[in-house]
């Protein structure tokens, strides 16, 4: 299994911003397949340092990562994402 973890630094990082973000990651839940969890948190330690958002899900193999990736649901999240975010990092590991 692979968990994929992406961290976002918002550009205007407002609770409304933060909330719109969130509930638009949150809409892929359930929908792709091999995407087995997926879960986004929001900091609630502030610092210079801190991202705003991060979202970690759990994909079943790197192939479901590959799939999720290029997903028709995944590719307006990342679009928007990009677009609102000043700073986007991320990490893939084997569980």
């Amino acid at each position: 299994m692979i968990k994929h973890v992406v961290m976002f630094k918002l550009q205007d990082p407002t609770d409304e911003n933060t909330k719109a973000a969130k509930e638009l990651i949150l809409a892929m839940d359930g929908k792709i397949e091999g995407l087995l969890t997926l879960e986004v948190g929001t900091n609630v330690v502030q610092s210079d340092r801190a991202y705003d958002l991060v979202l970690i899900s759990t994909h079943t193999s790197l192939d479901d990562l590959k799939v999720y990736a290029t997903h028709p649901l995944h590719i307006p999240v990342v679009e928007h994402m990009r677009k609102v975010c000043s700073s986007i990092v991320s990490v893939d590991y084997e569980i």
